[in-house]
């Protein structure tokens, strides 16, 4: 024979009308800002875009075409182009543009990474194995990469070209941007 429990000491009392109704306000609240976010987001990204047009492509090709380097406007700004290198090197032509940094005397710019795996409850034995590696025997499962920070290279790559060597910037996906840059008078 089965007993049915008690329910009757969670009898639920009926929610504050008052409360329910400023809960239902703030929620409104939080969809209209929400939106209103997202709104600003688009429209920054639109400036960006903007922006990013004269910086990049408009007032440098003009810059070009009028054969000047600065301008000097009536309201006191300077425009000047910039020119920077740009680098991304693809994972596909990592190795090679590591051995073109060797070959080149930059071997002691690359970073050997050894990255092992410990699993979530061996934070004793990661310890033990980090002060002394090479006495354990215990199999682990390790990778040595070779690495090389971004602006390291460009860095590296910079001064290659001041020194007039001949740099396969494909090879590292760089390229020269040409920038405006803007300055005030003072």
């Amino acid at each position: 024979m089965s007993t049915v429990p008690d329910y009757s000491a969670y009898v639920d009392e009926a929610p504050d009308s008052e409360k329910l109704s400023e809960l239902g306000d703030l929620a409104d609240q939080m969809s209209c800002a929400e939106q209103a976010v997202e709104k600003a987001n688009e429209e920054l990204s639109k400036k960006q875009e903007a922006l990013k047009d004269l910086q990049e492509r408009r007032i440098p090709a003009l810059m070009d075409d009028l054969g000047v380097k600065t301008f000097t406007t009536t309201s006191g700004l300077t425009v000047e182009i910039k020119e920077q290198l740009r680098v991304s090197i693809p994972k596909d032509r990592k190795q090679k543009a590591m051995e073109w940094v060797e070959e080149h005397g930059g071997a002691d710019l690359i970073k050997r990474l050894i990255m092992i795996a410990f699993g979530k409850n061996d934070e004793k034995w990661a310890k033990r194995v980090l002060s002394n590696l090479r006495r354990y025997k215990r199999p682990l499962p390790m990778e040595i990469v070779r690495d090389i920070p971004s602006s390291t290279v460009k860095k590296f790559l910079t001064d290659q070209l001041a020194d007039g060597t001949e740099v396969p910037l494909e090879l590292f996906g760089g390229y020269h941007q040409r920038q405006a840059k803007l300055s005030v008078k003072k």
